[in-house]
């Protein structure tokens, strides 16, 4: 051993000063490392003990952060708490509460009927990212929060990022409408329908007004009133087809969801990549991933695809029993944003909906940690939103 080697005991003192002051992870490795590497079973025990101890406070903390985050609407950060948390809990300490937590929050909002070959749950479009099916969140009561400091301004600065027609439409509108707008562009939807039921509904507005109380009542969890409001329009153009779609899937209505994917996707001169997709995801919700794959499997061809068409692809691949096939798709995506990164010194365009699926197919594999730690490393930086989960696994590696 060299002049620098490893000495237990100061390595476990240096573990129990880290968990006096609350720094639980370096805690919690200098711990692990003792009980690697000691040589005297005194150590290794007291390292065993300083480590559980460690972990239950942990447990604790993180229990705690998901009764804040499930009081204020914000789910999706509540599970990844508690799966943070029955991750820690390992083999020797009680997780069954944790388990039955986690299963509550996890049972559907809504009947669904995806088939036998539905998709494990972490390989589906994740909620954060699909606005019609996130969970609710807590909204502020403070106008300028709702609609801005100065909500003409804001207003106006919106107009110029919408189409000329559309913005000219938006300008006629009265002040509840342009309030409503605002509050919905800010993700505050049930603010929005407040000033939206301020509006005279006794006739129905054109289309693009009628369709933005129609996306505010969507992301409200009011679906069946958004899904009856679009139907009433007749003719809802591609924005109204989309958001048809997405009340469709957000119902459980599968099939329907399916052949009014196909409306949008037939409506349209050309396909582009963003309806084609929807119409994948679609698909495979209803448990036919392969004609997911048939219908976008054009856009892999040629040049380089997007993240949008891939991730699809990807999932479709591995409801086939194609997952080498997924993990290929998936892992020359990233690498090609990395290397454009190294080629021209910017910031990597970090595709993290791709990342998030190849850690999955990895883990699903059973592949070795060392061989996706890198992959876990560059989520950590870029996928705050699951921060705990992926520091869960770097401590267990």
């Amino acid at each position: 051993m060299g002049l620098f080697g490893f000495n237990a005991e100061k390595k476990l003192a240096q573990a129990r000063k880290h968990a006096e002051q609350g720094k639980h992870y370096e805690a919690l490795r200098a711990f692990e490392e003792v009980v690697e590497r000691a040589t005297q079973a005194e150590l290794r025990d007291a390292a065993l003990t300083g480590a559980r101890e460690t972990r239950a406070a942990m447990i604790e903390a993180r229990i705690a952060e998901a009764d804040g985050f499930e009081e204020n609407g914000e789910l999706e950060a509540a599970k990844d708490r508690l799966r943070t948390a029955i991750d820690l809990a390992q083999d020797d300490l009680p997780k069954e509460r944790l388990e039955e937590r986690l299963r509550a929050l996890e049972s559907p909002r809504r009947p669904t009927q995806p088939g036998p070959a539905a998709p494990p749950p972490d390989l589906l479009p994740d909620p954060a990212d699909d606005p019609a099916r996130a969970a609710l969140r807590a909204e502020p009561t403070d106008a300028a929060e709702l609609f801005g400091e100065s909500p003409e301004d804001e207003f106006a600065f919106l107009l110029n990022t919408l189409p000329p027609d559309l913005a000219a439409l938006f300008q006629e509108q009265e002040e509840a409408f342009r309030l409503g707008y605002l509050a919905l562009t800010r993700g505050f939807p049930r603010a929005a329908l407040r000033k939206f039921d301020e509006m005279d509904w006794s006739t129905m507005p054109q289309a693009p007004i009628a369709l933005e109380r129609a996306r505010a009542l969507l992301l409200a969890r009011r679906t069946e009133e958004a899904l009856e409001l679009i139907d009433r329009l007749g003719e809802p153009g591609p924005a109204g087809r989309w958001l048809r779609v997405e009340a469709l899937r957000d119902l459980g209505r599968v099939d329907d969801a399916v052949q009014a994917a196909v409306d949008l996707v037939n409506s349209q001169e050309q396909n582009t990549p963003e309806s084609d997709a929807l119409l994948a995801w679609t698909l495979i919700e209803a448990g036919r991933p392969e004609e997911a794959y048939d219908h976008i499997e054009g856009w892999l061809e040629g040049r380089a695809p997007d993240e949008e068409i891939l991730v699809p692809a990807a999932q479709a691949l591995s409801m086939m029993d194609r997952a080498p096939e997924a993990m290929r798709l998936l892992e020359n995506l990233i690498h090609q944003r990395l290397e454009t990164s190294l080629a021209t010194g910017r910031e990597p365009n970090f595709p993290v909906q791709a990342g998030r699926r190849l850690l999955a197919l990895y883990m699903a594999a059973g592949r070795s940690p060392n061989e996706y730690r890198a992959l876990v490393m560059h989520l950590l930086d870029f996928d705050p939103e699951r921060g705990e989960q992926y520091r869960s696994l770097l401590v267990r590696q």
